[in-house]
């Protein structure tokens, strides 16, 4: 039981007493229909938590409240398209210049009696190590033996090449001192440490931007609570649609704004001079610029007959949302359309697809779930191709495209596997080292001769074999 005292005195106060024992003040009791101090405390936070509630309700409404339909229509765009796409072109361009490791396999299966079995047992792997220096390895094995290997690399301004079926021999050569293989100097060949990711994503934003502008609320509509039906999907949704239809006056203005803001771009011309020179090419600043400045007056030349074409096309670009996220996306001029569904839900299914009057000429559909999915390209007139995405338990991933019985004359279906590994196995050469950079253009095209007709010449039975399988069918 908790202890009480006088509010005066400060003498102890037994149980129940109304008055002080020792100064005889009136004992003050609280008045049970008020609030006691954690009460007040728990309606306080309860306050705090409703406004905080409203306040989270404010900001996602309120956005979509005060923006014209323009806006909008821009935003959902940059959201959720242009957006993830930054964010990928970063994060690979970041993983190029931080270095990839990754293996490629492929395999294939026939069910032809005549290609079956020369697949059966054959691969061509590719291996690369990107970064400072790259190393690419091509390996080849026909009917279960080994026909080919070799090794490419370039770094630190050399260029080296292995090819052990003609002479087991590593070849190196300065790039800047070969003429016959690029023309000029330059010693940083294969530095991806030039190229900085972030100032390019920049760059890309930019002239997004820029595109963008032409989208204004002169040339956006939308209607809301509209029925839609899908149709490559099956069935629709109700939801809001934003039609975009620019003027032949807004894509001449935003293409003049585009040559403007290139000829007076001198950090793009910077990233174009080091993206020239991490190639092993001499560009220069100065040379760049004036790449740009020429680029710049054939749009100011062409802007007016780009928005005539444009707007004689009757060229329209309808997104059609549910709630905040993309259901459909119709881009139609003339009688083309190129039309982009997505279902709700965890069902993961899409559908792509181009068509000219009302004909479909292409079309992609196929459901996705985490790194897997199953999909299906469509090409008129040509055979369906099928693609199955797999997760193995090695981490790796399996892309299975599978086309049917007689496509390309063959008997049966024809299956081709493509295995990506992230755990790369490229190797540099074991063999002796030698470096040509001081070889005139005679010894290096008496070299290059050499090593080719050795190489046919190593080769020659499976040429021969691959001439008859395909001659045959």
């Amino acid at each position: 039981m908790r202890k009480r005292y006088c509010a005066v005195c400060g003498e102890r106060l037994g149980e129940g007493a109304s008055l002080c024992p020792n100064c005889g003040a009136e004992v003050k009791t609280a008045d049970k229909k008020g609030l006691s101090r954690r009460g007040r405390l728990a309606g306080l936070c309860a306050a705090a938590i409703v406004l905080a509630a409203f306040a989270a309700l404010a900001a996602v409404l309120l956005p979509d409240l005060l923006r014209s339909d323009s806006e909008k229509f821009i935003y959902y765009q940059q959201k959720l398209l242009a957006g993830p796409l930054l964010d990928a072109l970063a994060g690979g361009l970041g993983e190029a210049r931080e270095g990839v490791d990754l293996d490629l396999t492929v395999t294939a299966a026939a069910d032809d009696a005549a290609l079956g079995p020369y697949l059966e047992g054959s691969a061509l792997t590719l291996k690369l190590r990107t970064g400072a220096e790259t190393l690419v390895n091509l390996d080849a094995r026909f009917m279960g033996g080994d026909i080919f290997a070799s090794a490419l690399t370039l770094g630190g301004g050399k260029l080296g090449f292995w090819l052990p079926q003609a002479e087991d021999v590593y070849y190196t050569v300065d790039i800047s001192r070969l003429p016959a293989i690029i023309s000029g100097g330059g010693a940083g060949g294969g530095d991806l440490s030039a190229l900085d990711v972030g100032r390019i994503a920049g760059t890309v934003g930019k002239y997004l931007g820029i595109a963008a502008s032409v989208i204004n609320d002169g040339n956006v509509t939308s209607q809301r609570g509209v029925d839609v039906a899908f149709t490559a999907l099956e069935g629709g949704f109700t939801g809001t649609v934003y039609t975009f239809r620019p003027t032949a006056e807004d894509v001449e203005a935003v293409i003049t704004d585009m040559a403007a803001a290139l000829e007076s771009d001198d950090e793009l011309a910077d990233m174009i001079a080091a993206a020239a020179s991490a190639a092993g090419k001499s560009l220069g600043g100065m040379r760049s610029r004036a790449m740009l400045r020429q680029l710049a007056g054939v749009m100011r030349g062409s802007a007016g007959r780009a928005g005539r074409a444009v707007g004689d096309a009757g060229f329209q670009w309808t997104l059609t949302m549910e709630g905040r996220r993309v259901r459909r996306i119709a881009i139609t001029a003339g009688d083309l359309a190129l039309v982009l569904e997505r279902a709700g839900g965890k069902s993961g299914a899409f559908a792509a697809f181009l068509e000219r009057g009302g004909a479909a000429l292409v079309s992609l559909s196929g459901r996705s779930a985490g790194k897997g999915g199953s999909y299906v390209l469509d090409v008129s007139g040509g055979p369906e191709l099928r693609l199955l995405v797999e997760e193995r338990r090695d981490g790796s991933i399996d892309h299975t495209f599978t086309l049917p019985d007689g496509a390309f004359g063959l008997e049966g279906a024809l299956t081709v596997t493509v295995n990506a590994s992230g755990n790369g196995t490229a190797r540099m050469p074991e063999a002796a080292c030698e470096d040509i950079s001081a070889y005139t253009n005679e010894e290096l095209e008496a070299l290059f001769r050499r090593l080719g007709m050795r190489l046919m010449e190593d080769l020659g039975f499976a040429v021969g074999d691959l001439r008859e399988i395909f001659g045959g069918i």
